[in-house]
């Protein structure tokens, strides 16, 4: 091969598909990445066990050919170059050339690297890039962590084209964001979320294509801007995801509710506290809506205890209920506007917070601090626990 590209953008490339680049070689030690130009195209491929990354982008082509590297040695020769055009040369060793600065590495076959998967689907789906990243960045804290990891499925995101919605949950809590309508469903595992966020800064697109392969094994993601293509497969969450949505909806329309309207900054401050006073014995904190225009957070542990009020306007019967201060402030937090409704009801079990009419999130209370503890102990150690 033999072509002509610029170092940064080389550089920028490489980078992100080293980040892909699992060791697959002989020796254990190199992390493949595998180029080719062709018809005055450059594509690299990175590949490890969750993401297989693809990326196009035109060159001044001499000669075709194809070769497989050690990505990081690559990345680490590359960054070391100056700003301006890099000459690539050579199949059985590697070339880069410019001015006088020349640096070479040993390359290995091509039939090492493994192949890309095959995607036939019958659904394609064109989302808003920027409106899929802003949905996975609000309701990401809902989603299944690794602690007590017993459902992989719900380490990820449904998105639900037909209903308009992105979901996560885990099984504990619910966080929603409204998209446009579409046609097609799909389970989406957070580490497409991280690849699909470092793919949108190496290639700026409007849309993105998502194409789910027909046995779901994998997701191909598509983004084009007119100078450089990105294909993102991403190996798909084996599983059935819970039909959570229909749950949101019936308590959303759900009557008789206690409503509180509070302000994101007025809340924040106190609830930065009580996480501050929560520890991992379980310490919950306790909130009271009166028939004054304030709620009342109350906590008392070992360290400390607090008791603050926060201004706002509360419509129905006075309720009292009790959260962990951590995944209050998480959903506050992912609350896309400073208004803050809260609805529960009499007596409280679960808690409906929104912001705005495309976000929401709904999470389950504890009737007593000692429940609360005793579920999160059984959380940890991966027992079944009463959900929704």
């Amino acid at each position: 091969m033999n072509f002509v590209c610029d170092q940064q953008a080389l550089y920028d490339m490489v980078t992100y598909i080293s980040r892909y680049s699992t060791k697959f070689g002989i020796s254990g030690k190199e992390q493949l990445l595998f180029l080719s130009v062709k018809d005055e195209i450059l594509t690299l491929k990175g590949a490890s066990f969750a993401i297989y990354s693809v990326v196009n982008t035109p060159v001044q082509m001499k000669e075709t050919g194809e070769a497989v590297v050690d990505g990081q040695l690559l990345l680490n020769m590359i960054s070391t170059m100056a700003p301006g055009d890099i000459i690539v040369s050579g199949e059985k060793r590697l070339t880069l050339k410019q001015g006088q600065t020349v640096h070479r590495l040993s390359t290995g076959s091509v039939g090492d690297f493994p192949l890309i998967p095959e995607v036939t689907s019958n659904t394609d789906m064109v989302v808003d890039a920027n409106m899929l990243v802003e949905a996975f960045s609000r309701v990401g804290f809902a989603k299944q962590d690794d602690k007590g990891f017993t459902m992989p499925v719900l380490g990820g995101y449904f998105i639900d084209l037909d209903v308009g919605t992105v979901l996560a949950t885990d099984k504990y809590r619910i966080a929603y964001y409204t998209l446009e309508k579409g046609d097609g469903q799909i389970i989406f595992p957070a580490a497409g979320a991280e690849a699909l966020s470092r793919a949108l800064k190496l290639c700026p697109a409007n849309s993105i294509r998502i194409q789910p392969t027909a046995n779901e094994g994998w997701t191909l993601l598509t983004l084009t801007n007119g100078v450089i293509d990105v294909s993102v497969y991403v190996a798909s969450i084996a599983g059935k995801y819970p039909l959570a949505f229909d749950f949101v909806d019936e308590i959303r329309n759900r009557p008789n509710a206690t409503s509180i309207s509070v302000s994101k900054k007025d809340i924040l401050p106190p609830l930065r506290l009580a996480k501050a006073l929560s520890n991992l014995g379980g310490v919950f904190l306790r909130v009271t809506a009166g028939t004054g225009q304030y709620i009342t957070l109350e906590m008392s542990t070992s360290d400390g205890e607090m008791c603050d009020r926060v201004g706002g306007n509360v419509f129905g019967d006075p309720v009292t209920f009790v959260i962990s201060p951590t995944h209050f402030i998480q959903i506050v937090n992912a609350a896309p506007e400073d208004q803050i409704d809260i609805k529960t009801w009499n007596p409280p079990q679960v808690v409906l917070i929104t912001s705005g009419k495309s976000w929401g999130a709904l999470q389950a209370l504890m009737e007593d601090r000692g429940a609360a503890k005793q579920q999160g102990e059984q959380q940890q150690a991966g027992e079944d626990t009463e959900d929704f």
